[in-house]
């Protein structure tokens, strides 16, 4: 943590810096949009993230059954080691075939975040670019000098929400649901 504050501060003070630079400079308009909330009533966004959601809980069903057989093997290895009949170098492949299948389970378990992060990216990819188009639109058509997300500000009560502006771009009419 303090190593992520040691390298943001010095952006932090440079971006102060320039703004207060810009303002004895010029007049600079400053914007804030909730950028999540926009993003959320662009028609299709919901289909993309129910997709995603189903992607993610298929993959997550996957590694049930993964997880189901490999105890199915366990309690097979418990029997085959209770059972006199079977030598310790059966036992010894039994539990070899049971370790490679944890760490196959291990590997896929992993693998999920990354295929869910994949498939958010493809899918999601093409709402935030018409949105970062449709901000960059206004700012610009508007002279504004900074826009803003204003869920990562603390305090934004000067500048102006751009969020109309940006909602009739994008031909939205509808309101967030709260």
């Amino acid at each position: 943590m303090n190593n992520c504050i040691k390298k943001i501060f010095p952006v932090i003070i440079l971006t102060f810096f320039i703004c207060s630079f810009s303002v004895a400079q010029n007049n600079v308009k400053f914007g804030h949009i909730n950028y999540s909330e926009v993003l959320q009533l662009i028609p299709g966004f919901d289909t993309a993230q129910t997709n995603i959601m189903d992607y993610q809980t298929e993959l997550q069903e996957i590694g049930q059954q993964m997880a189901q057989e490999f105890q199915l093997k366990q309690q097979e290895l418990q029997k085959y080691a209770a059972s006199p009949n079977v030598t310790e170098a059966i036992i010894k492949i039994k539990q070899d075939e049971l370790q490679k299948m944890y760490q196959r389970i291990q590997e896929y378990s992993q693998s999920i975040e990354t295929q869910v992060y994949e498939r958010q990216t493809e899918l999601l990819k093409p709402f935030q670019t018409l949105l970062t188009n449709a901000i960059n639109k206004v700012a610009k058509a508007e002279k504004f000098t900074y826009i803003f997300d204003s869920q990562s500000l603390a305090s934004f009560t000067f500048g102006e929400d751009i969020a109309s502006k940006v909602k009739a771009e994008l031909n939205i009419t509808n309101t967030p649901i709260k």
